[in-house]
């Protein structure tokens, strides 16, 4: 279950939830600071995770999942285990130092015969449209929490950067570490 959620639990506020998953919903709730839902009984830790459908300006690449990450925070909150990535969590997560960083499965790299270094040049489809976001392949990974192959190649960016290109913050996940006991209901209400 932690794969699938990514952390102990996540939410969208103000976004419709995604298929499969559920959340509250409340007007503009995505605004607040991600520090807000760290004094939340129970709740040890937060950050906020983009997930946004993105076409390929090349043809032959298929339809992909973004995800934007905090690179600081993530690695406090996410579920990780070694053996999803070449490299430790830390380093992998150094490579969205460079901000149009961009981090691909091993399996695209095989498939697409792009390699590290090469520019990969995607349309993020957000709520005002499209937006040409120009990324450079700086890592590679196996898995990652809530990617699941068959159902889309997914790649891993630098949230601030997605939201520079887009002109501001965009509609995104809150994943929230939280203590061992924490009573999942009353969370929800909380939040």
């Amino acid at each position: 279950w932690r794969y699938k959620v990514g952390a102990d639990y996540s939410f969208a506020q103000g976004v419709e939830p995604a298929q499969g998953l559920s959340g509250p919903v409340g007007q503009d709730a995505w605004l607040l600071p991600v520090e807000q839902y760290r004094k939340l009984p129970g709740v040890e830790d937060a950050t906020r995770v983009g997930d946004y459908v993105a076409l390929p300006a090349r043809g032959d690449l298929p339809k992909m999942r973004l995800l934007g990450v905090d690179r600081l925070d993530l690695p406090r909150v996410i579920y990780w285990r070694d053996e999803y990535a070449p490299e430790s969590l830390g380093e992998l997560l150094n490579h969205l130092a460079q901000p149009n960083g961009l981090l691909v499965t091993r399996k695209f790299l095989e498939q697409s015969t792009l390699a590290l270094g090469d520019t990969l040049e995607l349309s993020a489809l957000m709520e005002e449209g499209g937006q040409q976001m120009s990324f450079v392949i700086t890592g590679v990974f196996d898995q990652f929490p809530t990617m699941y192959e068959d159902e889309a190649t997914v790649v891993i960016a630098n949230l601030d950067y997605v939201f520079d290109q887009c002109g501001g913050a965009q509609p995104h996940s809150i994943w929230l570490r939280t203590q061992p006991d924490v009573d999942p209901w009353q969370l929800r209400q909380d939040i």
